[in-house]
């Protein structure tokens, strides 16, 4: 099997509703492991591992799901994108 084949992500995605339920399932789940991290306050934080004065600021991050290889356009090498938890697909060199 080394043929390959070009679909979008929403042709991937429509093709089983059971993997995108699993995907939001596997996501909320990590959603709430790092909720109270991802809300903590960076002063708080800062402050603790020895700073003397930070400014308030809120930290949040996402919880990126793993990498996918794609093709743009007419590329012979598949480039790595990783796929995370929003309704997007980020292309991010390594």
């Amino acid at each position: 099997m080394q043929q390959k084949i070009n679909l979008t992500i929403e042709e991937i995605l429509r093709m089983s509703p059971s993997f995108v339920h699993k995907l939001r399932e596997l996501s909320e789940k990590e959603k709430e492991k790092i909720k109270s991290l991802s809300s903590m306050d960076l002063q708080e934080r800062l402050l603790s591992s020895g700073f003397k004065e930070i400014p308030k600021l809120k930290i949040h991050y996402a919880c990126p799901l793993g990498f996918m290889e794609i093709f743009i356009g007419k590329e012979e090498y598949p480039i790595r994108a990783l796929v995370d938890t929003g309704a997007e697909l980020n292309i991010i060199p390594e």
